[in-house]
């Protein structure tokens, strides 16, 4: 037990720049879904019509099922959208990058959205778990789908490369390989704490804000 936590530290000390560039994506998506919104609201509304439509009918859905099958539902969606950012991750890392960016720009246009449509108080009570478990999660799956996608990009060139600095990448991207498991392993653990955070706090909490018209 104590191995293992000391591993996840370490492993993500380790990796600490791939975490900061995850971190980067993420800023600057958040950044330009706000400042879209704020030059193009009629636009963006109009694109989000589908969105929102879809959303209201997933809480619609939610309402009908018992607390576990809420949680089971989100926690399932969120599994398969990380594990899809790691495994696409060995095509260069474009779809984790693309993912993790897609995801803050929705974001950067809800925190839009909020200021002149919805409270803070609300906007904050939904995106509460997110912020501590979901978030992190996040970004270390999209961090290891980038260092996959760069240590496969490097074995593809390699033969093209100066073969006494890349003789190693083989090993290298295996063992980067390996590390997706432990990755996924961790941020599984990190989205259950938060599914039930979601439907447990922060569901009730917008319910709540809805319900006395914050």
């Amino acid at each position: 037990m104590k191995t293992v936590l000391l591993f996840y530290p370490r492993l993500l000390k380790a990796n600490w720049r791939w975490l900061v560039l995850s971190g980067c994506v993420f800023v600057v998506g958040l950044a330009m879904g706000c400042v879209v919104y704020t030059l193009f609201p009629d636009m963006v509304n109009k694109l989000l019509e589908n969105s929102f439509s879809s959303l209201s009918q997933i809480a619609l859905e939610l309402e009908k099922l018992s607390f576990l099958q809420q949680v089971w539902m989100i926690l399932r969606q969120n599994v398969i959208v990380v594990s899809i950012m790691l495994i696409t991750g060995v095509f260069f890392g474009v779809f984790p990058f693309l993912l993790l960016f897609s995801n803050s720009f929705f974001i950067g246009v809800l925190g839009g959205i909020s200021v002149g449509k919805m409270s803070s108080e609300l906007f904050f009570s939904a995106l509460a778990p997110h912020a501590f478990f979901e978030l992190p999660a996040l970004f270390i799956v999209a961090a290891w789908g980038m260092k996959l996608g760069h240590r496969t990009f490097l074995l593809v060139t390699s033969p093209f490369r100066q073969k006494q600095k890349y003789k190693n990448i083989g090993a290298e991207w295996q063992n980067t390989f390996n590390e997706c498991g432990y990755i996924w392993l961790l941020v599984v653990l990190l989205l259950i704490v938060a599914a039930f955070i979601e439907i447990g706090v922060s569901y009730r909490l917008v319910q709540g804000a809805v319900n006395t018209g914050l």
